[in-house]
């Protein structure tokens, strides 16, 4: 006689705001998630791969703002060159002011989750359409952070190379850090009280404008895409089984 299996969780037959459906999940929504493991472990994986990225995104600060091939003719040259003349630490400059950047994704996860919970109980069937909306509206409210701490991570990235890599407006920030660290103070205050003295507050959020521009069309094609194809595959497998 054949061994009878033990019934399964409910959860892993319940569509979210309909507990104890028969039908297979296929869209994990906010009450499905233990909370406990997924902002420790969304912490965990973010900071490593920021930890491990960052230098890229040193090279390409530092390769963008140059004219021309003046100062690196590529990106192996300038890796090796920073870190000839500035070691280590040269490829992690900045890294420190971006660390707010890490509960962005707290952030977003929280928003984003909300957001298409609530739409679902509102009666907004479609899913793509709801999490398009949703990450939108979550990568908006990311940008003021990520937004400051990339322009006062960029200052940092090109303090070492600043008269090569500045002029007119940026160069004008710059001639105030320098002074300021002269003073004693820091690299990271002097870059906040530089771009404050010279731009006041709205300095910190230059580019915003074109940054929201940059990541809500992402996540307005990228939600409806993922359930569009995760709708197709789950057709694709039930009709093969």
């Amino acid at each position: 006689m054949a061994q009878m299996l033990p019934p399964a969780p409910r959860d892993c037959y319940a569509k979210p705001g309909s507990p104890g459906s028969s039908e297979p999940l296929t869209v994990v929504g906010w009450e499905h998630m233990d909370l406990k493991m997924f902002y420790p472990s969304a912490l965990l994986g973010t900071w490593a791969i920021r930890t491990g990225l960052y230098p890229l995104v040193v090279l390409r600060s530092q390769l963008q703002l140059q004219k021309q091939n003046t100062v690196y003719r590529n990106t192996l040259h300038a890796y090796s060159d920073i870190s000839r003349r500035e070691g280590f630490r040269g490829l992690y400059r900045g890294f420190w002011i971006t660390v707010p950047q890490l509960g962005c994704s707290f952030i977003y996860s929280t928003i984003f989750e909300k957001f298409r919970s609530v739409m679902h109980d509102k009666g907004f069937h479609s899913v793509g359409g709801a999490a398009a909306i949703a990450g939108g509206c979550a990568s908006f409210a990311t940008q003021s952070i990520f937004v400051p701490t990339d322009i006062i991570a960029q200052y940092m990235m090109i303090y070492k190379n600043q008269d090569k890599l500045t002029a007119g407006h940026d160069k004008a920030v710059m001639d105030k850090v320098t002074a300021s660290v002269k003073n004693g103070r820091g690299l990271g205050a002097s870059v906040m009280k530089s771009i404050y003295e010279v731009d006041g507050a709205l300095g910190f959020y230059r580019g915003f404008w074109a940054s929201a521009a940059v990541y809500i069309p992402q996540m307005l094609t990228f939600w409806p895409t993922y359930y569009g194809l995760l709708a197709t595959f789950n057709k694709a497998s039930f009709i093969r089984h």
